[in-house]
C-alpha cells in the first residue's frame, strides 16, 4: 500500500531474525533475513521510495525483534 499510495507502513521481523536485504517486486515487498548471532543487536531500517516527481513516495520501516 505504501508503494502505490505513498505514506508509511511498518514491518516487525520474526523474533531473533536479522534483515539482510529488502526489495519490491510488483506490489509485494520481499525480505531476506537470517538468524541473529548472539553478539548482534536489534536495528531499525527505513526502506524509502524516491520518485522523480516527489509525490506519492512510500516508506517501509522494518524493525528487528530480539
Amino acid at each position: 500500500m505504501s508503494r502505490n499510495l505513498g505514506g508509511e507502513s511498518q514491518v516487525i521481523l520474526p523474533t531473533n531474525q536479522k534483515l539482510v536485504m529488502v526489495t519490491w517486486k510488483g506490489d509485494d515487498i520481499w525480505m531476506l533475513f537470517r538468524p541473529a548471532r548472539k553478539d548482534e543487536k536489534a536495528e531499525t531500517y527505513t526502506f524509502q521510495e524516491k520518485s522523480l516527481l516527489g509525490v506519492l513516495q512510500g516508506k517501509v520501516i522494518i524493525k528487528e525483534n530480539f
